[in-house]
């Protein structure tokens, strides 16, 4: 059965989660992948959960490491469309191939290299692991105990995912035009990369550069609830913005709560935390989660159950899903795997075969038959080498807050042209800032917000000048419609037969409530393909369950195991990690897609239910709890590497610290001068290191505290120990690697002016970096005279009618 890359071939070379993950979501859409294993195999076999995750429907082939095998890895990668490797674990360089020339001989051949801080620049070939990627990215999260990681490998699995649809675009754009790319994927650019870290920087930028606070916001410190919070059999997850006050109101039905937010500083009174925690805890402790959760959906206050993963294991809703896929592995038996994170109606996601033994190459099963060459594909991207691979294709963007604009940004930044439809009727609060005129509600709520200057000669309209959108929409366009009209739905389905891609992640009712189904649209356009991005699915239990990131962190588990060692779910840190991964997730789904449209000429609805993608990341908890090992938050630590940590240097700064091996353990000792540690042989290896952990972290913690956290970074990792200071706004855009790498450039927007943004999330293939954010409506004269071709009249009646606007419109229909 054809998938959607089954013409596709990849060799992964080296170990490590995020070039595992890459290879797996290749494999699981029907390419062949040849995982290349030294003899022994991936060391990774060991941790057997994680393994049997990470590498369904691959094949597996045993070559030396070494330049004695150079020849047969050669002749492997005659039939290569892409190389995934890991450069420093069994890359092309560790094996004695100069990538260059393996290139040149075989020019439509295209290599992506996972690294740490990239392939160029000062800190080109440094050290790194989990945690000094997300550190030196700036996506620690916090609580009242410090800086803490994202939990287990699920940012190495958006690294993974971002190398994955970086890696397809570059083998779309060679299918085009002969030419081969070297994508280099640097794990802290592309996780730098996510709303909240772009976000921020951008409004330090608009904020003159001035430093900005450290927020911890959980239950203890916000006015409005966020985080998990204790209720009468677990806990709830909550994160709300201002806006949605009266729905929270609603459910509590308190007249003294109603009296008291009625007041114009109620957000401001020292009291207002008081007030409402004397109302919501007795309500959330005399009720059960899902009682609160049906309460609070139902009304429109965005709250859900938190769960452990065993609960999520046996939740209702991923089994009317289908979404656990049983496989027989041939080393774990019979065991529960997590499904698609993305849903495809013909061609997607199938789980063909379990991870493969050591060397088993060709596996019994369908694997002979799929590895027919089909019928050639015509190509996707643009026939020019030299621009970006999407040139030419268009997409409608229906998307609002963070993690729908985020994936379309993406597309932008690989040619396409995205054009916002927005309703100047309906004002979408996050997306734009809270409301369309500022006000003190926006300044004390929990999500990141900032405002630019109002460029000269330009109206003032602040829902054009907000940090987060402005950050994750460039390269766009705007066109303003009413859906709810018949008029204005007749000419978006007009704008649907012009296009190639529709993306949608409203909530999973409203599409339809808009009088739009998919149906109807694949009849204005056969070849459309449909990206719906509901939270948790379009069927099930929790279909209709909508909010932010951060109540989803606790429906799948997630939250259960982010936060230090030792905390309570109460103190658990709150996170946009849903939203930030469903981008690269989103496009590597769509450019599959794409591919498989040129090959049968059929357009198809897509699938990505977010928290089903964060559940795929999390698939080694699931798989080791079925094995009988019980999940626990890690903190800054990890199972399988000692000593790690986070400790604060002699400026104040933190320093995040890996030991990534015995020999990177010895320098360690050398460098914080600890030649006792050396010669104690029970710390000779992880596990005992792991044992001593605490004495440890506490010697670490020591030197660091003497030594300012850049010498300290310089030390370490001149002498191979992973290592990566956290970054503030100020000195990550003064850093050397940054600045080499040109990882931040200028953009300009034409309600705000020019200002600096982070850049792409990867390099190697053309990429378009040519306008900032649109303002509202800002493209409707191309759109509708250009696009729809409406004549002068038809277009100054949608005018006068407040169709076609730049502004936000009250309920009469004039500007806010």
């Amino acid at each position: 059965m054809r998938q959607a890359l089954s013409d596709i071939a990849v060799v992964q070379l080296g170990s490590g989660v995020a070039a595992d993950w890459c290879g797996k979501v290749f494999a699981d859409l029907g390419a062949d992948v040849v995982k290349v294993e030294p003899p022994g195999g991936d060391p990774r076999r060991a941790q057997r959960g994680a393994f049997a995750n990470l590498n369904t429907n691959k094949r597996s082939v045993v070559l030396e490491p070494t330049p004695a095998a150079a020849g047969e890895l050669l002749e492997l990668l005659g039939s290569a469309d892409l190389v995934v490797e890991a450069p420093g674990s069994g890359g092309l360089a560790d094996r004695g191939l100069d990538r260059g020339e393996v290139q040149a001989s075989r020019p439509a051949l295209s290599v992506v290299a996972i690294t740490g801080f990239g392939a160029t620049g000062p800190y080109a070939g440094y050290a790194w692991s989990d945690l000094v990627a997300q550190t030196f990215a700036g996506t620690l999260v916090q609580d009242r105990r410090g800086h803490v990681r994202l939990p287990m490998s699920v940012t190495q699995c958006a690294v993974g995912h971002t190398a994955a649809f970086s890696g397809l675009a570059a083998v779309l754009r060679s299918r085009a035009t002969g030419a081969g790319a070297f994508v280099d994927c640097a794990a802290s650019e592309a996780l730098a990369t996510n709303p909240t870290r772009i976000g921020r920087y951008l409004g330090w930028e608009y904020g003159e550069r001035k430093p900005l606070e450290e927020m911890v916001a959980d239950s203890s410190s916000t006015v409005l609830p966020v985080g998990p919070h204790p209720c009468a059999d677990g806990f709830v997850a909550m994160m709300m913005i201002p806006p949605q006050l009266p729905e929270m109101l609603a459910v509590l039905d308190s007249d003294e709560l109603r009296e008291f937010f009625a007041r114009p500083d109620a957000f401001v009174r020292p009291e207002a935390k008081e007030v409402l925690d004397g109302a919501l805890y007795p309500w959330l402790l005399t009720h059960t989660r899902q009682e609160i959760t049906d309460a609070a959906q139902a009304a429109g206050w965005p709250v859900t159950p938190v769960h452990v993963p065993e609960e999520v294991l046996a939740a209702d809703h991923l089994h009317q899903r289908g979404f656990w896929q049983h496989a027989d592995d041939p080393e774990l038996g019979p065991v529960l795997l997590p499904g698609a994170p993305y849903r495809f109606t013909e061609g997607g996601w199938r789980l063909r075969r379990p991870a493969p033994r050591v060397g088993q190459a060709d596996p019994p099963g369908p694997v002979v038959e799929e590895r027919v060459p089909p019928r050639p594909t015509p190509p996707v991207a643009a026939a020019e080498v030299d621009v970006p691979p999407l040139r030419g294709l268009r997409v409608l963007d229906l998307t609002t807050v963070w993690s729908g604009p985020l994936l379309t940004m993406h597309l932008a930044d690989l040619g396409a042209e995205v054009i916002r439809v927005e309703s100047p009727r309906v004002f979408p609060p996050t997306t734009r800032g809270y409301l369309p005129r500022p006000n003190q509600q926006m300044l004390l709520s929990t999500i990141l917000g900032g405002y630019g200057p109002v460029a000269p000669e330009r109206p003032d309209r602040p829902y054009n000048r907000h940090s987060l959108y402005n950050s994750i929409n460039r390269g766009k366009r705007s066109c303003t419609l009413d859906l709810r009209g018949p008029e204005q739905k007749e000419l978006f389905l007009r704008l649907i037969a012009r296009s190639d891609v529709f993306v949608e992640n409203l909530k999973s009712s409203t599409l339809h409530q808009l009088g739009i189904h998919e149906t109807e649209l694949l009849a204005a356009n056969p070849r459309l393909i449909v990206l719906r991005i509901p939270p948790a699915g379009l069927s099930g239990d929790w279909a209709h369950y909508t909010g932010f990131g951060g109540q989803f962190d606790g429906l799948t588990g997630f939250a259960s195991l982010c936060g230090h060692r030792g905390t309570e779910l109460y103190e658990t840190p709150t996170t946009q990690h849903m939203d930030s991964v469903t981008g690269p997730a989103g496009v590597f789904a769509l450019l599959a897609a794409l591919h498989y449209r040129a090959a049968t000429g059929r357009g198809q609805v897509l699938e990505l239910a977010q928290s089903e993608n964060v559940l795929a990341q999390l698939g080694d908890v699931f798989v080791d709890l079925q094995l009988g090992h019980q999940p626990q938050r890690h903190g800054n630590r990890d199972p399988n590497l000692a000593p790690q940590g986070v400790y604060r240097c002699a400026d104040g700064r933190p320093l995040a610290v890996t030991v990534t091996d015995d020999r990177a353990w010895a320098a360690l000792t050398a460098v914080i001068g600890r030649p006792d540690l050396a010669a104690d042989a029970a710390l000779s290896d992880v596990a005992g290191r792991t044992a001593d952990h605490d004495r440890l972290d506490e010697a670490i913690a020591v030197w660091a505290a003497t030594t300012p956290a850049t010498a300290a970074f310089t030390a370490l990792q001149t002498s191979g120990v992973a290592a990566a200071p956290l970054l503030t706004e100020a000195e990550l855009a003064a850093d050397p690697q940054v600045l080499a790498r040109e990882f931040i450039r200028p953009l300009d927007s034409t309600d705000v002016g020019r200002f600096d943004h982070l850049a792409h999330a990867y390099r190697g293939i053309p990429l378009a970096w040519e306008r900032g954010a649109p303002v509202l409506g800002e493209d409707n004269e191309y759109v509708f005279r250009e696009l729809l071709e409406l004549g002068a009249e038809d277009y100054r009646r949608l005018v006068d009618q407040g169709v076609v606007t730049e502004d936000y419109l009250d309920r009469d229909g004039r500007p806010y």
